[in-house]
């Protein structure tokens, strides 16, 4: 993946706030840290705003975190954060791969 391809999306359309990650801006595991946190917040309603925040991370993104950043990283970034609702690695990383055929970028 090319570092200036953009592969995590997070934005709040009602108040025009858009942020497009790409590989270059995970310099360490804060980076990815702050991201789980958007995706975990995107579901929650902020203020009068009729739509809420989208997140989400593309295929391409979960393939360079978990080549980045291992599996196990992130699965313990996530229990920290709790965006995930997953009780074990095997379990984390089936979510991973459902989430990835979801968003599947060309």
């Amino acid at each position: 993946m090319d570092n200036d391809e953009v592969a995590f999306f997070w934005s709040h359309c009602d108040i025009g706030i858009m942020f497009n990650y790409k590989q270059r801006d995970f310099k360490d595991i804060s980076d990815v840290k702050e991201l789980f946190e958007r995706c975990k917040n995107s579901n929650l309603q902020l203020g009068n705003w009729t739509s809420e925040p989208t997140c989400y991370i593309y295929d391409k993104g979960w393939e360079f975190l978990t080549e980045h950043f291992g599996y196990e990283s992130l699965f313990e970034i996530n229990r920290e954060v709790g965006w995930l609702n997953t009780e074990n690695i095997e379990l984390f990383k089936s979510d991973i791969a459902d989430l990835m055929s979801e968003r599947k970028r060309k």
